[in-house]
């Protein structure tokens, strides 16, 4: 018996992928993103992230202000080398990337939303927050983190329970587009469905 050899793209180029070889590479996994050039491989996710990334994308599609629609699965090009897959966004309605698109610009996002795993733990909390505000997305909102001892107490029931954050990077995104509910700096937010698993 033999083994199927690895494709080719396992072995990235010296200068790394860029956000348009996403596009080109033959038999990706589902889901692949790319953030500093390198491939990023997600896992299957568990029931709460699919229950949260359900009862979030139903709350939104009711809440976002006129011209803004709601997408899943969808990639944001940040630059040549970052195209993340966050679990949510919302989009300006006029952004289009055609029926064969898989990818949306940074400038069209007015929120990014993922929901943490453990394997996505040190990318959803430190490195796309940073990534997305540099790109220009004027609203981040990560759940599904464990609220920690130091949350302020009256955003949180208790340390271990399920989290919802917002943040927002001033000063540009002041004026980066419409405000959506239930936004705050940093902080614990209540989720505008119930969080628990």
């Amino acid at each position: 018996m033999s083994v199927a050899p690895y494709p080719d793209w396992i072995r990235p180029p010296a200068e790394g992928y860029t956000a348009e070889d996403l596009d080109r590479l033959p038999d990706l996994p589902p889901h692949t993103e790319l953030l500093d050039g390198s491939l990023i491989f997600v896992s299957p996710q568990p029931l709460f992230h699919m229950r949260t990334l359900r009862r979030l994308e139903r709350a939104l599609e009711t809440a976002v202000p006129d011209g803004w629609q709601v997408w899943r699965e969808m990639t944001i090009r940040l630059n040549l080398r970052n195209r993340p897959e966050p679990d949510l966004i919302v989009v300006n309605e006029h952004a289009d990337p055609g029926p064969d698109g898989s990818y949306c610009d940074a400038q069209d996002v007015l929120l990014a939303i993922e929901i943490v795993s453990t394997e996505s733990r040190e990318r959803d909390r430190e490195v796309k927050p940073r990534k997305y505000a540099a790109a220009g997305i004027a609203h981040f909102w990560r759940g599904g983190g464990r609220a920690r001892a130091g949350d302020r107490p009256h955003l949180r029931d208790r340390p271990g329970d399920r989290a919802l954050r917002a943040d927002r990077d001033p000063p540009q995104a002041a004026e980066a587009g419409p405000s959506l509910p239930g936004r705050h700096r940093s902080h614990l937010i209540r989720p505008p469905v119930p969080l628990s698993g």
